[in-house]
């Protein structure tokens, strides 16, 4: 309410992890170290650089209340409804921990002979914080701490991850779409024909987007009201529909008063008003 400063951390971890791009384009593409957020607010979660660990930070004194040496090197974390924490440390082999705030107990599940995917830096859990869907070059992974038990859910690499309705649904996107149910354990829908790399899902609504920025302009719109059944809803371009989308050949005419940009994503062209600087068609 007062917008006061509270104070400061030392030694947060926050960094580039991975920098993709495509060469028949000038896109790139980055993905940085994640943090997270307790439930109640309490603890914010990342890499303290100062002890080579997962710091749990108090947001109202900004003092390290508890830090986890054994997670090494992080990967990505996610909060479970439930309350507890979800790490994945990209280690050998990777690991998948579990933390209860509450007791500061924590267990572990191993991938085994599964390799994680670099491409894919987010996963989901259930409400229960007893399962997670981890994706593997393999493909995706059911870990189960209840069982305990990792299992292959499909072959088809996923390249985002995202939970739906309350963490319900596992939300896969990359060659294929597929929503993962949670509750009864079956791979609900699965489409094909529209590359994705990144996505987010809606949190109360059976709803979510994808992209693939590095090829296309367009966000990939699809809801599952009644599962298993998934629909495509279209595309939506976040921007003008003459904006020169990665421009790969520009020319001006003789007498300077207008640009033309052949646009590699749409696959269009742009002229531009150079005196006005105004996109003309």
């Amino acid at each position: 309410n007062s917008f006061s400063l509270i104070g400061h951390f030392d030694g947060f971890g926050s960094g580039l992890q991975t920098f993709g791009f495509i060469t028949s384009n000038n896109r790139s593409s980055f993905d940085y170290y994640d943090f997270a957020l307790s439930n109640d607010g309490g603890y914010i979660i990342s890499i303290d650089t100062s002890n080579d660990g997962v710091a749990f930070r108090n947001t109202n004194t900004t003092v390290i209340t508890n830090i986890l040496t054994n997670i090494d090197p992080f990967f990505a974390i996610e909060v479970a409804p439930s309350g507890e924490v979800f790490i994945l440390s990209n280690s050998n082999p990777a690991m998948l921990y579990r933390i209860d705030l509450n007791t500061w107990n924590q267990d572990s599940l191993s991938l085994g002979s599964f390799n994680l995917s670099t491409l894919c830096r987010n996963f989901a859990v259930d409400p229960t914080g007893t399962k997670a869907v981890v994706s593997s070059t393999s493909g995706p992974l059911l870990m189960d701490f209840g069982t305990p038990s990792v299992s292959l859910i499909n072959g088809d690499l996923a390249f985002w991850i995202d939970d739906a309705s309350s963490h319900q649904y596992a939300v896969m996107g990359g060659f294929y779409t597929k929503v993962y149910n949670f509750a009864t354990g079956a791979l609900t829908t699965t489409q094909s024909g529209l590359t994705q790399s990144r996505g987010a899902a809606s949190d109360s609504l059976n709803r979510f987007v994808s992209m693939d920025p590095l090829r296309r302009e367009y966000m990939y719109a699809y809801e599952f009201p009644q599962p298993p059944f998934l629909t495509y809803l279209g595309t939506m371009n976040p921007g003008s529909a003459q904006e020169a989308d990665a421009p790969y050949r520009p020319s001006v005419t003789p007498d300077g008063s207008q640009v033309l940009v052949a646009n590699q994503l749409s696959h269009s062209g742009t002229i531009i008003d150079a005196v006005a600087g105004v996109v003309d068609t």
